[in-house]
């Protein structure tokens, strides 16, 4: 494996700074869409397939075989991208 450099470029830090203020914005309007539409429901709602490995296996966990949240994609996603980059 390389050693990473830990520091960004300022192409990735503008991406960065971009996608930060993308996401504060879709926040910000999904507060106030709740505000003015507030939910019956409330919490996460998990869907698992009759045919689903999480039925028979108690050892596996959801977040082993599904994304739980946008944060995770993208740590996944960028683990893939590094592992592309070191071979």
């Amino acid at each position: 494996m390389k050693t990473q450099d830990p520091e960004l470029t300022p192409e990735q830090l503008q991406e960065l700074a971009q996608l930060s203020v993308e996401i504060e914005s879709l926040a910000i309007q999904t507060k106030l869409d709740y505000e003015t539409n507030p939910s019956q429901e409330s919490g996460s709602v998990i869907h698992i397939h009759h045919s689903s490995s999480l039925l028979e296996n108690e050892e596996e966990t959801l977040d082993n075989i599904a994304l739980v949240s946008s944060s995770e994609l993208l740590s996944k996603e960028l683990k893939k991208q590094q592992e592309k980059k070191d071979d």
